[in-house]
């Protein structure tokens, strides 16, 4: 008896201290999982850091896109963060690489920013392309590639690929080599047919001249933010290109740039400083022009202009932190507003402010709509096609003040000019020659 009960006593003894140590090693684990440095807590101070993370940065792009004029700024965001993009009529498309060296991830966003739908599109073949290997640079499209029995071929109307329709993702590398410049067209041959979207590489630096030449099933183009240069006429005749972003990393656009583009807005980017003649030439439905704070020489010169024949446009807005441009009334202007530089060409009436003394070449050119048009007295320079109205506008025009210079005007046969004086008369004519269209009869001297 006395045997069993010490035998129960130690078995007792062994329970409490195996209890003991079950508690103590429970509040351990309690510790561990509930405590203030718990896991539970830590994964829920995780989750907390992440939606901070994920709210800072939604506010920093909101508050991008908020601060920034123009549509393209989400796009030109998300461009900032490595990826390909550009804004489009519905939304925004952007693409990155996928890490396989193979594809790339696309992805489309709606006009809040949200993800819509997720794809994954492969590079295409480095065999499609001619190679400069002493450049870097995609020099064109290779004539003997063959796929699957698809040959490509070349007529009067364009080039065919074959097999590749959709979305061409020009690869990152050739050869072992990183593409740094495009070329996939020439001046005098049509575009890629089959071919609705191109994504271009972060690794490309140079847009060539005629890159995109008569790309005419285009509708979107996605840059990265590593592109420095447009060449002359390298999205010319892209006729179904409605809309298209430029990375801020963009420091010149060559001469007809966007020529027969069917734009409707456009955003210059924040690294260019100047444009040149012709840019948007022929784009009929471009509506808006948003010019940036770094642009600052848009001194037109000759004919035609960066904005001939943009009939639709309606309006030239300018960030405020541009040093030499600003807006008024949707009008183009020198900073210190003593010159008119541009004035859009569906614009019905404006009054222009005292203190202008010089109307910029091209300036009022194919401004239609104006019946009357009132210079005050400060005005006494005129440049050359300033006042070149078609030929069936008959606008009248009258100048306060007395004239110093006054430029040829080809355009302007039915319009009526008053003037002050006779001298002033004088100055009119004697900047005319054979081919200039204003009428003697026309420049009248007030009584």
């Amino acid at each position: 008896m006395k045997k069993d009960a010490k035998e129960k006593g130690i078995t007792l003894v062994a329970l409490v201290v195996t209890i003991i140590v079950l508690l103590i090693l429970a509040g351990v684990s309690l510790s561990l999982v509930l405590g203030d440095n718990g896991i539970i807590t830590r994964a829920q101070d995780a989750v907390m850091k992440y939606k901070e993370a994920e709210a800072e940065e939604q506010w920093q792009m909101d508050n991008f896109m908020a601060n920034y004029e123009g549509g393209d700024a989400y796009a030109r965001a998300l461009q900032q963060k490595g990826l390909s993009a550009t804004a489009t009529e519905s939304g925004y498309l952007a693409a990155e690489d996928a890490g396989d060296g193979k594809n790339v991830i696309l992805y489309h966003y709606d006009n809040n920013g949200n993800v819509t739908e997720t794809e994954t599109l492969a590079y295409a073949p480095e065999d499609l392309f001619t190679f400069d290997s002493s450049t870097n640079a995609i020099t064109g499209i290779n004539t003997d590639y063959d796929e699957n029995g698809k040959v490509y071929y070349e007529d009067d109307v364009g080039v065919h690929l074959g097999n590749i329709t959709g979305t061409l993702v020009i690869p990152k590398m050739i050869n072992g080599k990183e593409v740094i410049s495009i070329k996939l067209c020439d001046k005098g041959n049509g575009g890629l047919l089959n071919i609705s979207s191109i994504i271009v590489p972060n690794t490309v630096k140079e847009i060539k001249d005629y890159a995109f030449n008569k790309c005419s099933g285009v509708k979107s183009i996605l840059l990265p933010e590593s592109i420095e240069s447009i060449g002359s006429g390298a999205f010319w005749e892209c006729t179904s290109l409605s809309s298209i972003s430029l990375p801020d990393s963009v420091t010149s656009i060559g001469s007809s740039a966007f020529g027969w583009c069917p734009l409707k807005d456009f955003s210059f980017p924040n690294g260019i400083k100047n444009i040149p003649n012709k840019c948007f030439e022929h784009c009929w439905f471009l509506r808006h022009i948003n010019i940036s704070s770094s642009l600052n020489n848009l001194e037109i010169e000759s004919s035609p202009d960066p904005f001939y024949d943009c009939g639709a446009l309606e309006s030239i807005t300018v960030d405020s932190n541009n040093p030499d441009m600003t807006s008024i009334d949707g009008v183009l202007m020198t900073k210190n507003m003593e010159k008119i530089i541009r004035c859009p060409q569906t614009k019905t009436s404006f009054t222009v402010p005292d203190g202008v003394i010089t109307i910029g070449f091209d300036a009022f050119k194919d401004c239609d709509n104006f019946r009357n048009l009132i210079f005050p007295s400060s005005v006494s320079v005129v440049h050359g096609g300033a006042l070149d109205f078609s030929e069936d506008s008959e606008c009248a025009i009258a100048f306060d003040g007395s004239l110093n210079e006054f430029g040829k005007q080809e355009r302007s046969n039915n319009i009526t000019i008053t003037v002050k004086s006779d001298e002033d008369r004088q100055v009119i004519l004697s900047g005319q020659d054979k081919y200039s269209h204003i009428s003697e009869d026309n420049i009248i001297v007030k009584p």
